[in-house]
């Protein structure tokens, strides 16, 4: 009879090892597969950080592309404003010296008138060309000047576009910089 007890004490006690391993391999399974899951979450986890990374590295790059490409464009505007300047004073210099003939001219004009009457004729044909030379002249001098005013508002609009370029770099780059 202690025999047949102790039989099925053992059977019962096998048993519950039995279930006991049964349901300690589902946890071992069930862990394992969290574990695996954790592992590709982390290896997912790190890629997003390298592409984030490099995202970063391309867009600095790129932002430093663009800061040497605005300095460049400057750069060449500051000569061509330059340049304008020159071609400005090598303008009024040619004006003063056509303005200054003219006046010569003008003063042969007014001599012949005074000493050569007889040449009134002359002097009148002279006249005319010399006017129609001057309106000539004037015309083309507000032309120059005109062109001379409409290229300074470009270098103007240039300058104000560029400011606002930076500005705007400056923001976007500050932007980037917080969002990073």
């Amino acid at each position: 009879q202690e025999s047949l007890e102790k039989v099925v004490a053992m059977e019962t006690l096998l048993s519950e090892t039995q279930s006991k391993e049964k349901e300690n391999l589902r946890k071992i399974e069930r862990m394992t597969k969290e574990n695996t899951d954790l592992e590709k979450r982390m290896k997912n986890s790190e890629e997003e950080t390298e592409r984030i990374e490099q995202e970063s590295l391309e867009k600095v790059v790129a932002m430093e592309t663009l800061l040497s490409e605005t300095q460049s464009k400057e750069k060449e505007n500051l000569q061509k404003i330059a340049r304008m300047m020159k071609e400005n004073t090598d303008l009024e210099k040619r004006m003063e010296e056509e303005n200054k003939r003219i006046r010569q001219e003008s003063l042969k004009v007014v001599a012949m008138e005074t000493t050569m009457e007889e040449n009134e004729y002359m002097y009148k044909e002279s006249l005319k060309r010399m006017m129609k030379e001057n309106t000539d002249l004037e015309k083309r001098m507000e032309e120059e000047n005109k062109r001379i005013r409409q290229e300074s508002l470009k270098v103007v609009a240039m300058e104000t576009t560029m400011e606002e370029n930076e500005y705007m770099y400056k923001e976007s780059l500050k932007r980037r910089i917080n969002a990073s």
